[in-house]
């Protein structure tokens, strides 16, 4: 099927073994097709509440809902910072929409990527956005509370493990009375610490973690960190503008690593208001991004 693909409107940044999991989501798949009377086929529909877009320069379509939450620019920047390697098994909680694993599938050829999403509908609407862009065989999305994970998956199944959390804390601030758009930026099915241990728990001994935070909030994301004994190896704040404060923090850490922090130059997202910095052009071709080799 063929849609009309809509721009995509990115917001202002201050506004495995993986057979368990493969398991759950086929059957889940198969079980939501009976209820249908539908033959286990490849779903790549639309419904009436959601556009089909595309990145600016990029080749990945993604599904959201019209009026739903819709990703922003952290989630790219998130897909740039993330390196994997030939044949990486990846596990992304909270995917949502699914538009990191759907970049980082399309620009590692080799990898498989398993999206952890409550949100029923979300996981649903990932599956399709999957197979619209071909990548239903290395990237699933599965209905699975980040907190439980451990019940679905064996301990050290992934080599890599990312995530771009909810930011508030719960009964911080005003929350959206639109329930997804309430899931993405509040605290309500999970917080930091929720993410931090189900990440411990499925990451291999040496294995990677990628996040993206709120730079007022790097102490938590850090200790937490460390707590688990994940140790920080790379650190790079991420600014509107040269002169502004940092909004996030974009963190790489090793699962019983040794202790050494390297702290990269600030990653600027605006020459001036409404252009885009060169490097985060870039980004957004995939051309700042290294091989399936990690090279």
């Amino acid at each position: 099927m063929k849609y009309a693909v809509e721009k995509t409107t990115l917001f202002d940044v201050t506004t495995f073994p993986i057979e368990n999991s493969l398991e759950i989501w086929v059957s889940w798949r198969r079980d939501s097709r009976k209820a249908k009377g539908s033959t286990m086929t490849v779903d790549t529909s639309r419904n009436d509440d959601e556009t089909l877009e595309r990145l600016p320069g990029g080749s990945v379509v993604v599904l959201q809902k019209r009026d739903g939450y819709r990703f922003s620019i952290d989630a790219v920047l998130l897909a740039g910072f993330v390196r994997l390697k030939r044949a990486d098994r990846a596990a992304e909680l909270g995917s949502g929409s699914g538009i990191v694993s759907l970049l980082l599938a399309a620009r590692y050829q080799s990898a498989l990527i398993t999206g952890f999403e409550i949100q029923d509908e979300m996981t649903d609407m990932a599956n399709r956005s999957a197979a619209l862009n071909g990548l239903e065989k290395r990237t699933t999305f599965i209905a699975v509370d980040v907190r439980t994970v451990r019940k679905h998956c064996g301990a050290e199944s992934f080599d890599v493990v990312f995530f771009n959390p909810p930011y508030r804390k719960s009964g911080s601030g005003r929350v959206n009375p639109q329930e997804r758009k309430a899931a993405a930026r509040h605290e309500l099915h999970g917080t930091i610490d929720d993410f931090l241990e189900s990440a411990a728990f499925l990451l291999k001994a040496k294995g990677r973690l990628y996040a993206i935070y709120p730079a007022e909030r790097s102490v938590t994301l850090l200790s937490g960190l460390r707590t688990r004994r994940i140790e920080p190896k790379k650190l790079r704040f991420v600014h509107s503008f040269a002169q502004s404060a940092a909004s996030f923090v974009l963190v790489e850490a090793i699962k019983g690593a040794g202790e050494e922090l390297r702290v990269e130059p600030p990653l600027i997202i605006y020459e001036s208001p409404g252009v885009y910095a060169a490097e985060v052009s870039s980004i957004f071709n995939g051309k700042n991004v290294r091989n399936a080799n990690g090279e």
